[in-house]
């Protein structure tokens, strides 16, 4: 369940790979929150961004709720059916991960990411294992870089985090500040 490859017993078709991750590892789109896709968006765009930012989180917030009412910045029913292939929003939880590409201006944002690796609708937390965390997910976290999370997988290979005080042996204090509200140790 960690992501590595995996040979199958069988055959398969060329071309496919097969994986299997724990979805605590993945951040959750059916639970985040508003500040929690806030700090996303930001560590995507940059925190100089506010204004797209706004206008993204406002994009989601009418995605997630269960009214047909566009927030200020916001888009509902109106603007996904003036689209050249029209489509209606949600008004409730994401259904699937790829359906975030379909909340406005989020598919440009996403573009990059792997969807699938980096996000989870199956878990009941908000909160991420470190233990567990693929790749992806922690390239969206808040307070990590490559640099970082390369140590993070370097440390998994032979121990595990048994609380904070672990990741912080890692990741100094500054970053762990940003990633502590992310993490269930």
């Amino acid at each position: 369940f960690n992501g590595q490859e995996l040979e199958l017993n069988y055959p398969q078709a060329p071309g496919i790979t097969v994986r299997i991750y724990d979805h605590a590892g993945k951040i959750n789109l059916r639970e985040i929150g508003r500040p929690r896709m806030r700090a996303l968006l930001e560590k995507k765009l940059g925190e100089d961004a506010d204004d797209q930012i706004d206008e993204l989180i406002a994009a989601w917030g009418d995605w997630v709720d269960l009214s047909d009412s566009t927030g200020i910045d916001g888009a509902e029913r109106d603007y996904y059916e003036s689209l050249d292939n029209p489509y209606i929003p949600r008004n409730g939880k994401l259904e699937t991960v790829e359906e975030i590409l379909h909340i406005r201006g989020f598919d440009e944002v996403f573009a990059d990411v792997d969807l699938d690796a980096a996000f989870t609708l199956y878990t009941d937390d908000e909160l991420i294992n470190l233990n567990l965390a693929t790749v992806e997910a922690m390239r969206l976290l808040p307070g990590l870089d490559d640099e970082l999370i390369g140590e993070i997988i370097a440390f998994r290979q032979s121990n595990e985090f048994r609380g904070n005080g672990d990741v912080a042996q890692i990741v100094p204090a500054e970053n762990m500040a940003e990633l502590r509200p992310w993490l269930n140790s």
